[in-house]
């Protein structure tokens, strides 16, 4: 049986407040794994922002950074 979840089920009940950064795999020739940040209902590459997610961690304005990339 295949579900499809909802936003609703994944994100948490403050999204609209929180900072949320991930991961997601990109489909296609240049797919691969993207660090993303989620913004209302819609998921955000910011691959560009830093290399890895323990990159962009460990700047030490990284929230500024993430809120800001586009």
């Amino acid at each position: 049986m295949n579900r499809r979840i909802t936003i609703e089920e994944t994100l948490p009940r403050d999204a609209e407040r929180a900072l949320l950064l991930g991961r997601a795999w990109l489909p296609g020739p240049n797919g691969g794994p993207a660090m993303v940040v989620v913004r209302g209902a819609e998921l955000f590459d910011i691959s560009t922002t830093a290399p890895t997610i323990a990159g962009l961690l460990a700047l030490p304005d990284c929230a500024e950074r993430v809120r800001n990339a586009t």
